[in-house]
């Protein structure tokens, strides 16, 4: 799922009692993220030009700023999704595939 309007990004994965997909933040006012109202603990990969720069899991009600900014932030439930550091990722943005992982060999 795609979240790039003020308010996909504001609620993100808050309430959520399980999910079944990953969530993909287009980054705009900075890559600090919260986890407030979130009701299990997720893996945060962060995004720029391309490339993982940084990944974290963070639990319920924490807050989380990255080292560096990134252009997208993606989130799935904690050890559902393995993407490794400096992987490269491909997001399609004209039809509902946006993400593709490219693995460095």
């Amino acid at each position: 799922m795609l979240a790039d309007s003020y308010f996909s990004r504001l609620k993100g994965l808050m309430f959520k009692k399980e999910i079944d997909y990953g969530l993909l933040i287009r980054t705009k006012l900075g890559s600090s993220i919260h986890t407030c109202f979130m009701l299990f603990p997720i893996d945060v990969y962060f995004i720029k030009n391309k490339e993982i720069i940084e990944k974290t899991t963070l639990n319920p009600w924490s807050f989380y700023k990255p080292v560096k900014e990134a252009d997208f932030i993606l989130e799935f439930r904690k050890d559902d999704f393995k993407i490794k550091k400096e992987d490269e990722i491909l997001i399609i943005q004209n039809n509902q595939e946006y993400l593709k992982v490219l693995r460095k060999y």
